[in-house]
């Protein structure tokens, strides 16, 4: 994430591995994702720290714990 409101979103598999970009907006915990080539993603995220926060897809199950970002 940078301070032009952009994102790289990168994750891996053993077989294979994807990159999506755009840009993002936040609203008090609510975060979208709107990628480049289309789509959107929104969640919820929660401050952890200084350089941490949880992110969990909004209308996801209620047992998701989510995804934990650490800078």
């Amino acid at each position: 994430m940078s301070a032009d409101d952009r994102f790289t979103w990168k994750h891996a598999h053993p077989d294979r591995s994807q990159t999506f970009e755009g840009k993002y907006e936040v609203a008090g915990k609510t975060i979208v994702l709107s990628y480049s080539n289309g789509g959107t993603m929104v969640a919820t995220i929660d401050a952890k720290g200084k350089d941490q926060f949880s992110f969990k897809m909004l209308g996801g199950a209620t047992d998701d714990p989510g995804l934990s970002f650490i800078k």
